[in-house]
């Protein structure tokens, strides 16, 4: 240690610095990823529990409008019965019977398609 001279020791600690610096700079960029990858997972994860409830909510309100629907057909079908009507529903043929014995029917026949809503734009700024 003879030749020890303030420039050697400037040296030596300018190279401990600069190791200290990489192996910061590396556990800050590690620790910011996995950081920002849990906050990503975290808005992920919400956005798609607020989407699963909202189909939710739509399948409930559906399954009662086809509740409904099933009720009010059988109420026709039941008024068209008292008046000497038959009416017969297999799958999409239509069968319809008069007093008389009379048949007439349709089959087939697709329903008119509604068009769709636009889809509801996401909250906050993403």
């Amino acid at each position: 240690m003879e030749n020890v001279n303030p420039s050697s020791i400037l040296v030596i600690l300018n190279l401990v610095v600069l190791v200290g610096g990489i192996i910061g700079g590396y556990l800050v960029l590690r620790t910011s990823l996995a950081h920002g990858s849990q906050e990503i997972q975290e808005r992920v994860r919400v956005a798609l529990k607020d989407e699963n409830e909202g189909l939710q909510r739509r399948l409930d309100a559906l399954e009662d409008d086809y509740a409904m629907c099933k009720r009010q057909l059988e109420l026709v079908v039941e008024i068209m019965r008292r008046q000497g009507i038959i009416l017969e529903i297999n799958g999409e043929m239509v069968k319809v019977r008069d007093a008389q014995g009379a048949t007439f029917g349709r089959s087939g026949t697709p329903a008119p398609k509604r068009p769709r809503p636009p889809p509801n734009k996401p909250k906050g700024n993403a």
